[in-house]
């Protein structure tokens, strides 16, 4: 296994190296810039901190990438725009976790805008609140002693996600920008709120398609009847497996979050077993499938 993760790394850095100095245009947020990979090295040096890759541990490679990428808010964003991923938190959020620097931690609270329920902001993961969220959790997990500095955003970006509704882009059921991606940020952040959601999990779960997939929020809208809904997706397999908005991204939210639904282990377990076999099948006749991980076959794999 180690020396397959080492030729894939290798790969990476080969091919897109840390850079001395990076264009606006290529920060566009962790998804897609060097600050995801720096991000991949340190975790990589938290699993095997033995390893080396070009003579150096996963570590040193975590610094390379972060170290040059700008702290400061890009051209032509607002402070509007530093919630979910965005590459201004993200970066700051990451290199805070490089270098465990108290520093940088205040420097990425600070650029937070004001969490309010009465000025409602976006809460999907990739541009909104929840993900603000789990950047906060990551900051709390790799800098153990900034609990005492996140823990009260913390509380007031919880309670907002929890007392405002959650609006999302068009694609609403899926993890990356839909409700599972909001609930999973905010159990996986503070697990004693997963009984005020009991009854919106058990909601997206009955919401499955007779076939193991999840209707888009389009379908959901425009039929709230389940049973036509399933009625619908005996004909025929539509369901995404992509992880950003399909079957995938369900998978391995509803993994991570079932311990702390004990009253939904019953229909979360079934769940899970209907949307493996859709996975299944879904692979075995869309062969072409593309190799990222929210859009392809990485996520298969996961």
């Amino acid at each position: 296994m180690e020396s397959s993760l080492i030729s894939h790394l290798s790969k990476i850095l080969t091919l897109s190296p840390p850079q001395s100095s990076y264009a606006a245009s290529s920060l566009a947020g962790p998804l897609t810039s060097h600050t995801g990979t720096a991000y991949l090295f340190l975790s990589i040096s938290s699993s095997f901190p033995r390893l080396q890759i070009h003579s150096y541990p996963a570590i040193h490679w975590a610094r390379a990438y972060i170290s040059n990428i700008p702290t400061t808010r890009l051209p032509n964003t607002s402070s509007t725009d530093d919630l979910g991923l965005s590459e201004t938190l993200a970066s700051l959020a990451v290199r805070a976790c490089v270098f465990q620097d108290l520093d940088q931690v205040h420097r990425f609270l600070s650029v937070l805008p004001p969490i309010k329920a009465s000025n409602p902001s976006p809460t999907c993961l990739l541009h909104g609140l929840s993900g603000t969220l789990y950047l906060l959790r990551l900051i709390r997990h790799w800098v153990p002693s900034s609990a005492p500095l996140v823990s009260l955003p913390i509380v007031l970006v919880s309670e907002c996600l929890l007392t405002s509704p959650w609006s999302c882009p068009a694609s609403g059921e899926g993890v990356l920008d839909g409700k599972l991606g909001i609930l999973t940020q905010i159990v996986l952040t503070t697990p004693p709120l997963a009984p005020r959601l009991v009854e919106e999990l058990a909601q997206l779960l009955r919401m499955q398609n007779y076939d193991g997939s999840w209707p888009s929020a389009e379908e959901f809208d425009k039929n709230r009847d389940k049973d036509l809904l399933q009625a619908k997706s005996q004909s025929k397999k539509t369901g995404e497996t992509s992880f950003a908005h399909g079957i995938i991204g369900f998978i391995l939210s509803l993994h991570s979050i079932r311990p702390f639904f004990p009253s939904l282990h019953e229909p979360i377990d079934k769940a899970l077993t209907k949307a493996s076999q859709f996975v299944v099948w879904d692979q075995k006749t869309e062969m072409s499938c593309r190799g990222g991980l929210w859009y392809g076959s990485l996520a298969t794999a996961l």
